[in-house]
């Protein structure tokens, strides 16, 4: 019966070439449900940020260049077309600003989920180095501290 002996190296480079290789090389498999629902939620956001992003980015542009497309217009109160493109007319700036920061921010949501992605994928890495190098740390009750202080300091302050 051999020991199981993990090599951090080889983990590292199994969780380097497949996002959760390391943990399975470690034999924790347990972690990897952690890191593919992490993965899997910065993706839904990630392409949930772009759509919207898109969205406001195409109208913010057809409020700017005064396009015949005006995909604007649906964001804007009124039954008819003409009711909608008054209402813009006579709110142009708020609309401007308004379109802009929303482009903006879901942009800066959709970089920070790249970010995660990014931040996922190196805990994956670092927790299967070290994983790896502690993989026969001995954390048996045993190991405990005696509490038995070598010298006892006392003092007493009166006022």
């Amino acid at each position: 019966f051999m020991r199981f002996n993990p090599s951090p190296q080889k983990a590292v480079w199994m969780a380097v070439l497949f996002p959760g290789g390391g943990q399975i090389y470690n034999r924790k498999y347990w972690k990897l449900p952690i890191i593919y629902v992490g993965f899997l939620g910065l993706v839904y956001g990630y392409n949930w940020n772009q759509r919207y992003y898109k969205t406001y980015q195409n109208a913010y542009r057809d409020l700017m260049n005064g396009s015949a497309n005006a995909s604007y217009l649906q964001f804007l109160p009124g039954r008819t077309e003409e009711q909608k493109k008054q209402y813009a007319k006579n709110h142009y700036s708020y609309l401007q600003t308004t379109f802009q920061r929303k482009r903006n921010t879901y942009r800066n949501w959709r970089d920070y989920c790249v970010v995660g992605m990014l931040g996922v994928y190196l805990v994956s890495i670092v927790d299967a180095y070290v994983d790896a190098a502690l993989y026969h740390f001995d954390v048996s009750p045993e190991l405990d501290a005696m509490n038995n202080p070598a010298m006892v300091v006392s003092y007493k302050i009166d006022f």
